[in-house]
């Protein structure tokens, strides 16, 4: 029988992203301050937390976009 684990994805914020960051592989691309640099009127920043079975177990960042009427939001992750 196959062991059945919970994930639960949990916003986060900027300072929350960072205080963990420094256990996971790091580059630019996934540092808070690049998202909010490339962030303006049209875009969101998002930052989310992985956890499984209560533990934290991944992070992703990324950046919330504007699109068209038609296409409506679309989502970019780097991380």
């Amino acid at each position: 029988m196959k062991e059945v684990h919970q994930l639960e994805i949990i916003q986060s914020n900027p300072q929350q992203y960072s205080q963990i960051h420094s256990q996971y592989n790091q580059s630019l691309f996934t540092h808070h301050h690049w998202i909010e640099s490339i962030s303006n009127e049209n875009t969101e920043p998002i930052y989310w937390l992985i956890k499984k079975d209560g533990e934290i177990v991944a992070k992703i960042a990324g950046l919330s976009v504007q699109g068209s009427w038609l296409r409506g939001k679309e989502l970019y992750f780097y991380s």
